[in-house]
């Protein structure tokens, strides 16, 4: 590192902590993805679950009528 000038090592510093930082926000950012990622999962299960389960009282109904 003695090849480098005081203004390159300066540089140097500046680019590392500025990957740093980017990395910290990069990871916060992940962070949040993934949890609205879970939350909007469950929602996408629950949904499914009513649907079916609407579905499937529907067709219940319809056949009780039907062979009524």
């Amino acid at each position: 590192m003695s090849d480098l000038s005081a203004k390159e090592l300066g540089r140097l510093l500046e680019k590392v902590e500025s990957t740093e930082r980017m990395m910290h926000e990069m990871s916060d950012r992940m962070s949040r993805l993934e949890a609205q990622l879970n939350t909007h999962r469950g929602l996408g299960i629950g949904i499914l679950i009513a649907i079916t389960t609407i579905t499937a009282s529907g067709a219940s109904m319809i056949t009780k009528w039907l062979n009524a």
